[in-house]
């Protein structure tokens, strides 16, 4: 029998994992997890053939060096659930061991097919992947910080100051205010910064690498509080 453990904080998607293996002609032990320390702790009670489906946000999961670890030590085989489509994100993640990565939205026809593939010790392989079109060639195969780098690269200047401001606390009116700007065009400038950064959301952009985005941005560092007009670039 195969072990499969659904490692997800949300009950639905675990319960999803578990509606999607009793369709399969296959015996499996279903395991749910709702966090990285049950996640591990499970994997060290486990023996024989054993599948992971995590979530790539599952919490306690901090660091993706952790799950390669556990896959080197336990042999597992792993799927990882992920709302990052990008393609260098998916090259790197599978450059760490893991088995098959799939969308949070796959359906469970798809989510099927990618556990019939790991049972099939059937790797993903790169013509699996559908190119994003800001990369090109070798610079596919690039860690996080590269992508980062190269996403504030491409931020405009009101762009760089949005993401300053956002970093030093700042609520979006207070950025606006700061800017004399509406709320609804700091809005639109928040949500182009993280489409090129390639992260999801307001708390995944307060933990940027500070090194590297003072590397990239102009607006001066020193000066958070700097007045509205000096602030108003274009």
């Amino acid at each position: 029998m195969i072990k499969v453990i659904a490692a997800d904080s949300s009950p639905l998607y675990r319960q999803g994992i578990a509606i999607v293996l009793s369709r399969m002609a296959i015996a499996t032990q279903f395991i749910p997890v709702s966090g990285y320390q049950a996640l591990k702790d499970e994997v060290d009670l486990q023996q024989g053939a054993v599948i992971v489906i995590v979530d790539y946000r599952l919490p306690g999961l901090f660091d993706i060096s952790a799950l390669k670890e556990l896959i080197a030590e336990h042999g597992l085989k792993v799927i990882m659930l992920t709302d990052n489509n990008n393609v260098a994100f998916t090259r790197w993640v599978l450059a760490n061991g893991i088995k098959r990565v799939i969308s949070k939205t796959s359906c469970v026809d798809e989510l099927e097919t990618e556990i019939t593939a790991v049972l099939g010790n059937q790797a993903c392989r790169d013509s699996d992947l559908v190119d994003d079109p800001d990369l090109a060639g070798d610079e596919l195969w690039v860690d996080p910080e590269t992508v980062l780098s190269r996403g504030l690269r491409r931020l405009s200047k009101q762009e760089q100051v949005v993401l300053h401001l956002v970093r030093s606390g700042m609520r979006n009116k207070q950025v606006a205010s700061e800017m004399g700007l509406s709320v609804h065009t700091i809005k639109s400038h928040l949500s182009s910064v993280m489409n090129k950064l390639r992260i999801e959301n307001r708390t995944r952009l307060a933990l940027l690498n500070q090194n590297i985005v003072e590397d990239y941005l102009s607006v001066p560092f020193d000066s958070a509080q700097s007045s509205g007009t000096a602030l108003a670039v274009v």
